[in-house]
């Protein structure tokens, strides 16, 4: 038997006899417990990073950016570093890092060698996994123990996850120069794109910087950032991943001396997005803004800005949204004096009086429910509710008229007498299912005053109201006539948003209404302050409301078609009023400037047939007709029994022959049978006044005692119980109170009795 074979015969016999003890098993317990320990007790590859709240657009462009909570830029990666930047780090930083485990021994070693021949570190042998490890620990001091703790640690990496992801983590979280961290907010910072975007010059210069970001910082030690760029370069020609042509015209790019200014298109709204959707965004997920048409409507409201700063009007907001998804495609929280205090605040999502911006929603509301019609006649008179004495913008009054003309002329006293008709807590709740979540307190709160504008909503909310009502129309015929409660949502800004489920399980408002809404309010009648809206509007059919706050604070103005919905404010964020400062006269402008914009639409709203019928009303009062009305048409109305009543205005009456006087069978058997559309005293009163070629009813005949009595007084001023206190004049007199009553008889004569 050989000496080498008595050799490995003794080394069997020792194992064999130490298997046999019970210590080898002790021995190998512990080391596998320790191993076990060493590799349960490395933590997790996580870094506790800040992420910057970042806003894209449609197209994937950042659009605006924030700083993270320690003041760094740092983004947050998508789902891998882009090819060209990943050549450039791995071969500058660590050439074999797709073969070794974590840590270069060869590199080590050669490293070793020449720092001892040396005498001091010239070079290095840090892997990308032991320099990600290093920066998990925060950059802890450099000892011979950490050194050796990062080596276990980063062969610890590579076993637990990808190559790919590896490089993540370092290109993510490497100090790029400054308070740029990553290598997403450096190609924004230092070339204002994307990573995706970069040349071969561009991903050099950033794979060099975080070897010694303070030292080769771009606009400090340029020339030394460029000859190590430019040593990358050429060692990319030498492993031939580009030719020589490429790394020549990459040579001659400059180097950048400065950072570029993060984009600010949509910095109002990555300022309220926690607020409106309750997250930060921190994902590189692209938005539904469209950055042309938001640059586009910055335009606009700047040269607006600029035209209303003389009246002191120093801010104005706008909201474009896609009817059809509720998708936000431009957001202009806020445009106007740079100086003014304000000029940060977002507009959008404030709580601001809507003026008459609600009134379509009462008015489509009573339609849908059968309590109105477009055409019914609708008094328009003073009224004392309880002291509360509502007045038309114009301080005047019409008597009477018609209720889709009431709407688009925006007048005041009519609509609160619908809201008393329809009910304040059903107006309420058909508000809060359309999306208005700011109505927090109790109906009775805000009274009859929130038809005019007596409760705040944002403009956020009230645009969306407008386009969700919208979107009910468009797919009504799509859904089969049945409510779709995912049709009334908030705006949105990301593709397929979740949103809460709507406890709705019926129409808030139904089709009908909203059809017969949108039809009133692209009609050409619009308030009686200054015929001037005919200068602005365009060709296109457009459905829009305009709505001016108590005390010229606020002026609004939305639109729709089938495509776009859009919204408009006008005023000053500190809620200061100006004078003019009225939505016909300053939002509805620039709300025709943006539709022109927009592409426009083929087509207009479908009428939702099932849910609507015609139905015969009486031509002049638009009421169902009584048996004495002459005319009768037809209105597409909605498809439930109408609760008005029949026409109260005319009346069968009896003339004399010459047509003077009113006359009973009676009294006179050559009379005429006549119909009469007659109106009660009050309305006449004030009708007449607008309409002087209004024919009053006949008086009645002086020597007849069988006419039929017909009401011909009615008191104004003062309202039913009143409590009138006359005034002492200065000199100590007694003041003059003001007393007015209408009668049929424009030239009567009246008596007033006070008190007996």
């Amino acid at each position: 038997m050989s000496t080498k074979n008595n050799k490995a015969s003794v080394t069997h016999r020792f194992f064999k006899n130490l298997r046999q003890r019970p210590i080898f098993y002790g021995i190998v317990a512990i080391l596998t417990i320790l191993f076990v320990g060493w590799f349960m007790s490395i933590p997790k590859y996580e870094f506790n990073a800040m992420w910057s709240s970042v806003l894209y657009d449609n197209q994937g462009n950042m659009i605006a950016a924030e700083l993270s909570a320690d003041d760094q830029f740092r983004f947050k990666p998508g789902n891998s570093v882009p090819e060209k930047l990943k050549i450039c780090i791995i071969t500058f930083e660590d050439q074999r890092f797709q073969n070794h485990m974590g840590v270069d021994f060869r590199a080590m070693g050669r490293a070793v060698i020449q720092n001892a021949k040396a005498k001091k570190i010239v070079r290095g042998a840090s892997t990308l996994s032991m320099q990600v490890i290093r920066m998990m620990r925060n950059n802890q001091e450099r000892s011979f123990a950490n050194k050796f703790s990062e080596i276990l640690q980063a062969i610890h990496l590579d076993l637990k996850l990808e190559k790919d992801s590896i490089l993540t983590l370092w290109a993510t979280h490497a100090p790029f120069g400054g308070n740029v961290v990553g290598y997403e907010a450096a190609a924004w910072r230092y070339f204002g794109r994307s990573s995706d975007n970069l040349s071969w010059a561009e991903a050099a210069m950033l794979s060099v910087l975080p070897n010694a970001p303070a030292l080769i910082l771009p606009g400090r030690n340029t020339n030394i950032l460029k000859q190590k760029r430019d040593l990358l370069l050429k060692k990319l020609v030498e492993k031939s991943i580009i030719d020589v042509q490429t790394a020549e015209l990459a040579i001659e790019e400059p180097i950048p001396t400065s950072v570029i200014p993060i984009p600010s298109l949509g910095r109002y709204l990555l300022q309220s997005h926690e607020k409106l959707f309750g997250f930060a965004p921190t994902q590189k997920t692209k938005s539904t803004i469209n950055s042309n048409l938001q640059e586009s409507t910055v335009k606009i409201a700047q040269q607006y800005a600029r035209i209303y700063k003389q009246s002191k009007i120093e801010h104005i907001a706008i909201l474009v949204l896609e009817t059809k998804t509720g998708n936000v495609l431009s957001y202009v929280g806020n445009v106007g004096i740079e100086e003014s205090e304000n000029h940060w605040v977002d507009i959008i999502p404030a709580l601001r009086s809507p003026g008459s911006t609600l009134k379509p929603v009462l008015f489509g509301s009573m339609i849908g429910k059968g309590e109105l019609t477009s055409q019914m006649l609708i008094r328009d008179v003073p009224m004392n509710i309880d002291g509360y004495m509502p007045r038309n913008f114009n301080g005047k009054w019409n008597g009477i008229l018609h209720a889709d003309e009431a709407l688009c002329r925006s007048v005041n006293v009519p609509f609160v007498n619908l809201l008393q008709q329809h009910g304040i807590v059903q107006f309420n709740e058909t508000l809060k299912k359309l999306g208005i979540t700011s109505l927090t307190k109790d109906p009775s709160h805000y009274g009859l005053s929130i038809i005019l504008g007596g409760a705040e909503t944002s403009l956020w909310e009230t645009t969306g109201m407008y386009a969700s009502m919208g979107r009910v129309l468009l797919n009504y015929g799509i859904n089969s006539g049945n409510f779709q409660p995912s049709d009334i949502h908030p705006p949105q800004i990301y593709i397929d948003q979740k949103h809460p489920i709507s406890r709705n399980n019926t129409y808030p408002i139904t089709p009908s209404g909203i059809w017969a809404t949108f039809e009133a309010l692209q009609k050409p009648e619009r308030p009686d302050i200054e015929r001037g809206w005919q200068y602005f509007t365009t060709s296109r059919k457009v459905a829009w409301k305009t709505g001016t706050s108590f005390g010229f604070r606020d002026a609004w103005a939305i639109g729709l078609d089938p495509e776009y919905t859009v919204g408009v404010w006008v005023g000053n964020a500190n809620g200061t009023s100006a004078s003019g400062l009225v939505g016909i006269l300053k939002a509805a402008p620039i709300l025709f400037e943006v539709f022109n914009l927009l592409p426009q639409s083929q087509s207009w709203f479908l009428p939702p047939h099932d849910d609507l019928r015609f139905r015969p009303i009486c031509r002049e009062s638009g009421y169902p007709p009584n048996e004495h009305c002459p005319n009768i048409d037809t209105v597409l109305t909605s498809d439930v029994e109408l609760k008005t009543g029949l026409c109260p205005f005319h009346r069968s009456m009896q003339l004399t022959s010459d047509g003077k006087y009113r006359t009973a069978p009676d009294c006179n058997n050559n009379y005429i049978d006549t119909v009469w559309f007659a109106f009660p005293p009050i309305i006449e009163h004030y009708y007449r006044k607008i309409n002087p070629r209004h024919t009053p009813i006949p008086q009645p005949d002086p020597t007849c005692f069988a006419i039929q009595k017909v009401k011909s007084l009615q008191i104004i001023y003062p309202y039913p119980n009143s409590e009138i206190y006359i005034p002492i004049e200065i000199d100590g007199s007694q003041g003059r109170i003001i007393l007015e009553a209408a009668h049929s008889k424009i030239d009567a004569l009246l008596f007033w009795h006070l008190d007996g």
